[in-house]
């Protein structure tokens, strides 16, 4: 197994870790390329990786199977590619959920960069000094993000959201309040709602 120098370095995962658990550093992706039969990214390759894909390799990443051209140009090298996020969601393949796990992690962050722009206290405090009100949050839409986003707010903030569907009872419980009753269409431009 080849694995890119650094490749874990923003996951806390250095090299020194991969190499302890069997695998080869090599200084460059084309490395990975040229020694592997089945390579496996985080994000689809960039246009100037795609030359140093092996025709006849398979290639694991999330791909984003709806960007055409992108997907055109993959197929063009020959390599046998699988999308991560085409991974059907049933009970056996939870583990390879990877739209589900990397959506609940950004409707978390989603909260912190929120709070770090918002540049006041989120919670409700109480001193002897006074009372700090606390912030108001809504959260629109509430998916696998939403919901987490919506969870991480309600234990220190008035959280609202609005969603549609059979969503809007987890928000709610998760907010501990009721959901917005908003008319969410919108007019596209030129065109009808």
């Amino acid at each position: 197994m080849a694995v890119q120098t650094g490749a874990g370095v923003k996951a806390s995962a250095p090299d020194a870790e991969y190499e302890a658990a069997g695998a080869s550093i090599v200084p460059a992706a084309s490395d990975v390329y040229t020694q592997s039969d089945i390579v496996l990214k985080v994000r689809a390759p960039e246009a100037s990786e795609l030359p140093l894909l092996r025709r006849g390799s398979i290639l694991i990443a999330l791909l984003n199977p709806h960007d055409t051209p992108a997907i055109s140009a993959l197929a063009a090298t020959g390599v046998t590619a699988f999308a991560m996020e085409a991974v059907p969601r049933i009970t056996r393949a939870q583990t390879m959920d990877v739209l589900s796990s990397q959506a609940n992690i950004a409707g978390y962050k989603a909260v912190m960069l929120a709070a770090n722009e918002y540049g006041r206290f989120m919670p409700m405090l109480m001193t002897a000094a006074g009372t700090v009100k606390a912030a108001r949050v809504l959260v629109l839409g509430a998916g696998v993000a939403g919901l987490q986003a919506g969870s991480s707010v309600a234990f220190s903030c008035m959280g609202r959201g609005f969603c549609r569907g059979v969503v809007q009872t987890a928000l709610s419980r998760v907010t501990r309040r009721p959901t917005l009753g908003l008319d969410a269409r919108v007019r596209a431009p030129g065109g009808s709602r």
